[in-house]
């Protein structure tokens, strides 16, 4: 937006170079808006790391919003065999073919394989109660983390549930799939 005739790019370069240098610390500085400055004798209370409320708001608040951006969370750990890990469950119905190329069908879960590894069964318990064996064969782009996404037939069953909280523990190979085999 212009500002009756005159370039609204010049007005900004000054307030840039204020805020610049009250970032770095410095004690004075030229022009604001063609006006003088009076020099500071300290830098503001802000600029030295003050975050009580009485220091400017925007400085503080900045520096802060920098900090949070640059914690990034851990990378998750592997699942280890028989490892009870703390997960979310949550449901999807979507038809198909999985990550392996395998049609959707009950049994499957998409998980994180940086937690556990596709092609491999995990049991899920939910207070303390088993919900079955599960291979994980199926990954997703929400499915990130700690978070298992076990397919079911019903969209409307998947809703349902929705996202509940529960425990998984990585299967060594083979002992599924002989589990499987005795009960069917």
């Amino acid at each position: 937006m212009r500002a009756r005739g005159r370039d609204t790019g010049t007005r900004t370069a000054p307030r840039l170079f204020v805020a610049a240098a009250l970032a770095i610390g410095a004690t004075a500085c030229a022009t604001t808006h063609g006006r003088a400055s009076e020099p500071a004798s300290a830098p503001p209370a802000a600029a030295v790391g003050d975050t009580t409320r009485g220091a400017t708001h925007g400085a503080a608040s900045g520096r802060r919003r920098r900090q949070r951006q640059a914690k990034t969370p851990p990378p998750p750990k592997r699942a280890k065999v028989g490892e009870r890990v703390p997960v979310q469950i949550t449901y999807y119905c979507l038809q198909g073919t999985t990550r392996t190329d395998h049609p959707t069908r009950e049994g499957i879960i998409a998980a994180d394989p940086r937690v556990f590894p596709l092609h491999r069964h995990v049991e899920l318990f939910r207070h303390g109660k088993s919900l079955g064996r599960f291979l994980v064969d199926d990954t997703g782009d929400l499915v990130r983390g700690h978070i298992v996404d076990v397919w079911v037939p019903s969209c409307h069953d998947a809703r349902r549930r929705g996202r509940r909280r529960g425990v998984a523990v990585l299967l060594k190979k083979g002992v599924a799939t002989e589990g499987l085999a005795a009960t069917k």
